[in-house]
């Protein structure tokens, strides 16, 4: 089903929802299996206003800045670049401190497969192009240093038949390629590694086993399952090497049921429990002060998941993220001064023809906001159609329309002062 908000059809932002990654890492180290309702004032300490120490991923981020208070800026709005490729089908998105952003796409379809196309793009130009390993390389991660983790195929397999090899992940710095676990998707700018590898089960077509693994220092160590889990998936990793994700309690190709959020640090698989009324959850990201985002949802119905409810864990509870309902699980981000960017997603009524419809937001010191009502978006004549990433100053990456044009938008807070607020 295709879905709008707000009269701006879908069809390209729902191919750009991604996998999250980036986060920070912390924590008392203790496991949570209690849920508590603490309400909007006390999450105001853990999202927004406090200066932490930055998180590092694949989007970078590393230094110390606490981001401005959204009352005190007004947002300028700039055009990233524009989807004229009907097929433009990202398998990875990220945003830097520095407001770059990388990632890939389908350029072009054919018989053989998918042309995928990387691109970096700074203030007004954009970089195309590969290492020069393979004959079609993937841009999975980079981190400050610009080094960059990628999976690579040659157009011809090694027995020199046609069709592409099998894949190899790689970590690409100062022109040397390093060899990494097959499965490798996160990157930190301490070089630590992340990923989850999916192998077939024997005599059971189509149905693979999956495992969350770190890779530090040449060492590949497996996270270890909570009791009761078969799988377990890496999501987003910290700069000291903490890892988040969910596991699978059983193996379902059709959907997500009965998972469980958890954080392995310093060699220890935590997790998180659950909402009340809810029996799935799964960790999106994490930053530096240890402060986990993520969802709960359930029950499973008719083969379809449950309401997805976002919620905040911190000092070994987890919270209800308040005014917010249900979420869209994907593009859902904390950056380290605990700003948090996601979508409100709002079903539609199913009496009547009214669509489905994201409303994309910033939870920020306790409040909420929507985007489009930030100071200076409406000025900008820009509709934001959807919130994708945000980085340690606060800029957001999001997706957006202008006279009829979509395309990728880059919202930069500009603090304001008493003389000049409008």
């Amino acid at each position: 089903m295709q879905r709008s908000f707000q009269g701006v059809t879908t069809a390209v932002l729902v191919s750009v929802f991604l996998a999250a990654c980036g986060g920070g890492g912390g924590g008392d180290g203790s496991t949570a299996g209690n849920d508590t309702q603490a309400g909007a004032d006390s999450l105001a300490t853990v999202t927004g206003g406090s200066d932490l120490p930055e998180k590092s991923s694949g989007s970078g981020d590393t230094a110390n800045e606490p981001a401005p208070a959204p009352d005190s800026v007004r947002w300028e709005v700039r055009k990233v670049f524009t989807d004229f490729n009907p097929i433009f089908t990202h398998y990875q998105l990220g945003l830097m401190n520095s407001g770059m952003v990388f990632g890939n796409h389908v350029a072009e379809q054919t018989e053989d497969g998918n042309l995928i196309q990387n691109f970096i793009v700074g203030q007004s130009e954009v970089l195309r192009g590969t290492t020069g390993m393979f004959d079609q390389e993937t841009m999975l991660a980079m981190n400050r240093s610009g080094q960059i983790l990628g999976m690579g195929q040659n157009l011809l397999r090694k027995n020199g038949s046609p069709g592409p090899s099998k894949p190899k992940f790689f970590l690409y710095k100062y022109g040397e390629y390093i060899p990494v676990p097959v499965g490798s998707t996160l990157l930190n700018d301490a070089e630590h590694i992340a990923g989850t590898l999916g192998e077939p089960l024997p005599n059971r077509p189509g149905i693979f086993k999956y495992r969350a693994f770190t890779y530090i220092d040449g060492v590949r160590t497996e996270i270890p399952l909570v009791p009761g889990a078969v799988d377990n998936f890496a999501t987003a990793m910290n700069s000291k090497g903490h890892v988040v994700g969910y596991t699978r309690n059983k193996r379902n190709p059709i959907v997500e049921a009965n998972s469980s959020a958890f954080v392995y640090r310093n060699g220890r698989i935590i997790e998180l429990g659950k909402l009340p009324g809810t029996e799935s959850c799964a960790a999106n990201d994490i930053n530096n002060r240890g402060v986990i985002i993520g969802t709960c949802s359930g029950p499973v119905e008719d083969g379809l998941s449950g309401i997805n409810r976002p919620f905040i864990y911190h000092n070994g509870s987890m919270t209800p993220l308040p005014g917010i309902g249900e979420v869209w699980p994907q593009d859902f981000e904390i950056n380290n001064a605990g700003q948090i960017i996601g979508n409100k997603y709002i079903r539609n009524d199913p009496n009547d023809e009214t669509p489905d419809r994201f409303i994309p937001f910033l939870y920020s010191g306790g409040t909420l906001l929507d985007l489009n009502e930030l100071p200076g978006i409406a000025e900008s004549g820009w509709l934001i159609g959807m919130a994708l990433r945000i980085n340690r100053s606060g800029q957001i990456l999001a997706l957006g329309l202008r006279n009829d044009e979509g395309g990728h938008i880059l919202l930069t807070p500009v603090k304001t002062s008493t003389a000049t607020a409008q």
